[in-house]
This record gives structure tokens, C-alpha cells and sequence, in this order.
């Protein structure tokens, strides 16, 4: 019999579990976060260990591999995993790995404001920890890519749904956002599965009718993500709220209002003319969970206005865990596993 163990720390955030990957998987093949990253979809039994049955298997589940840093001024860097496949970057997921690292001792923890810098598949994410006692108090990023709208008050077919109207914002990666209450949803806990649905719906139409080509990067293939939003309301000078769903293909719905999703909001909100730089949003998810955007810089780009977000959110450990796999498991996915573990038996 021939095992292995991994060890990993799950923080939620706003009900999302992120399951860290702190020891157990030798450093996978490449110089940089983002060459590990091609490395792990070539190989991708690491992502299926953790995700499916009979380990994982929940909608709003994700999993992180800490690897080393390319860039000298990162202190660790990660690679993202989830059903949708190896996204460039994810807020909820940076958040994470930084609350396991500083919570684990892997990265010092001292008490106040904790710069980190990690290395993610898309770049370098800048981060505070807000620490005391041992604790993150909270986290907040700001990401290395700027966010603006590709494409404006579209709308295409979708089967079932008649025409359904989007705009396309780029915020570390690509979403369609939709306006939820226009479609009948109230952006409830309840709606997840119908929300679901809807943005599955929507992102097999739209594999077919949108072009997802960003201003540098290029070609994106297809999108992942659909943003359900509720129309935003002002709290007070400069702070808005706002309800925002993202779905994240198949059909799962996060729980928490997500790094992404929010900044897309936000984005969204700016082309609009309603935010400006200096300005707040408070997102909520249906969940009720929030974080919280700071809209610091906006200014031209390429043919339209950008923008650059610092998102805060909190996160908490519910689990640290070691994890057994046993390659003569039949539910254990050998294609591409034994690649990347190291048997120990």
C-alpha cells in the first residue's frame, strides 16, 4: 500500500472554506507562481483530491497550494484552486492563505498593521494584516491589475430566460454582471440554487456569443463568473451598500460577496459615474456577509476609465487538518496525483 499525507489549514471567510495546503506536497516543477500553476492543470489530481468526493464536493469549497515566490519582494506565494479550474487570482482566496500563513507562524505575526506580500498565479498581491493577540482581525488587498469595464450594456439569448442584459468587467478576471432584481431575484440565501442555475444558464450562452479578450492580456477564453447585483444604495457621503452574488461555474454561489466580485461592483459603479476615487462600497452577499472596497485610484485606461480597488475582509481557522491519501483508494485520483505527492509508504 503506498500513501501520503498533506496537511492544510481551512479558513472561511464570509462562509466560503478555503482549505491551505501548508506541508505534505513536495515543490511542484517551475520558477514562478504562475508556471506551477500550468503545471498543476496539466496534472490536476491535486485539485480533484481536494475538491470532489469523497474529501470535498461542497459548492463553496476552495483549496490554495502555498509554493515558493518568484518576485523578491513576495514573502510566500500561492496557487488557486477551484471547480471552475486555476483562476489568475481571487481576493477570498489571498485573504486566506495570508490569515493561515501569519496565523500558522509561517510568515511572523505581530500585533498591528502586518504588510504582506504574496505572489499569486496573475502577480503580486499587496496586503495588511490587522492583527492582535495571535489573531487577524482582518486583511486587505490590493491586487496588481486594474479594473474596468470591456464592454457595456450588452445583452444575448439565453435559453429559457429571453434576453438577459450585462455589462463585461474585468477585475482580476473576467464577469458578467447582471442585475439580479431585474430577473426577479431579491438576492436572498434562499435564491442560491435558482441563482445558480440562472448564471449557468447564462455562461453556456455566452461561451458562444462573448468575446472575453482583455486590453494587455488578451484572449481570456471563456468566462467562469457571473455577478448578480442588486442596485446600489448611498449610506452616506462617498459610502454606498450594495448586494452582490457572485456564481462561479458550474453553478455554485459564494457566500461571501468575494474580492472580485466586489471590485467588479465597484467598477461597474464608476463606469456609471456613480462612485468616485475616494469612494466606499460595503458589499453584502446573500449570506448577509460583507467586505469592504476603497475605490483609491481611478484614471484613463486603454479606451475607457480604470480603476484600482482595496478590498478588507475577515476570515476565520475552522480546521487544521491532515489528510491521508491511499493510491490504492479506488476513489483516490491517481492520473496526475502521484506526479505531484510523494509517497511516504
Amino acid at each position: 500500500m503506498q500513501t501520503s499525507s498533506l496537511r492544510t489549514v481551512d479558513v472561511h471567510i464570509g462562509g466560503d472554506v478555503h482549505q491551505i495546503i501548508v506541508s505534505g506536497v513536495p515543490e511542484v516543477p517551475g520558477d514562478s507562481p504562475a508556471e506551477k500553476r500550468e503545471y498543476l492543470r496539466q496534472n490536476d489530481g491535486l485539485r480533484c483530491l481536494l475538491l470532489d468526493e469523497p474529501r470535498g464536493a461542497h459548492p463553496s469549497h476552495f483549496a490554495n497550494l502555498v509554493v515558493a515566490p518568484a518576485h523578491p519582494k513576495a514573502e510566500a506565494g500561492f496557487v488557486i484552486m477551484e471547480y471552475m479550474g486555476y483562476p489568475l487570482f481571487s481576493g477570498s482566496n489571498s485573504m486566506s492563505v495570508a490569515i493561515a500563513l501569519l496565523e500558522e507562524g509561517t510568515v511572523p505575526l505581530r500585533d498591528g498593521k502586518r504588510p504582506i506580500v504574496l505572489e499569486s498565479p496573475g502577480g503580486l498581491v499587496e496586503m495588511t494584516a490587522n492583527c492582535k493577540d495571535g489573531k487577524v482581525i482582518s486583511v486587505s488587498y490590493k491586487p496588481d491589475s486594474t479594473a474596468y469595464v470591456a464592454l457595456k450594456d450588452q445583452a444575448i439569448d439565453v435559453p429559457g430566460h429571453g434576453s438577459v442584459r450585462f455589462d463585461l468587467v474585468w477585475s482580476g478576471c473576467f464577469y458578467c454582471v447582471i442585475d439580479g432584481p431585474s430577473h426577479g431575484f431579491e438576492m436572498t440565501r434562499g435564491e442560491e440554487d435558482a441563482m445558480g442555475a440562472f448564471g449557468y444558464d447564462f455562461m453556456r450562452a455566452a461561451s458562444r456569443a462573448v468575446r472575453f479578450d482583455h486590453v494587455e492580456l488578451g484572449d481570456q477564453g471563456r468566462s467562469d463568473f457571473v455577478l448578480m447585483v442588486a442596485p446600489p444604495e448611498k449610506r452616506a457621503s462617498g459610502v454606498w451598500e450594495r448586494i452582490v452574488s457572485p456564481v462561479v461555474f458550474p453553478r455554485s454561489v459564494s457566500r461571501c460577496p468575494s474580492g472580485t466580485g466586489t471590485t467588479a461592483a465597484m467598477a461597474q459603479m464608476v463606469e456609471q459615474g456613480i462612485m468616485h476615487e475616494g469612494d466606499r462600497l460595503i458589499s453584502r452577499s446573500c449570506w448577509g456577509t460583507r467586505f469592504e472596497g476603497h475605490c483609491y485610484t481611478v484614471k484613463p485606461y486603454a479606451d475607457t476609465t480604470g480603476c484600482r480597488i482595496e478590498v478588507t475582509g475577515e476570515g476565520w481557522i475552522v480546521a487544521r487538518k491532515e489528510l491521508v491519501v491511499d493510491f490504492d483508494d479506488p476513489l483516490t485520483p491517481g492520473e496526475g496525483l502521484q506526479e505531484i505527492l510523494r509517497p511516504c509508504g
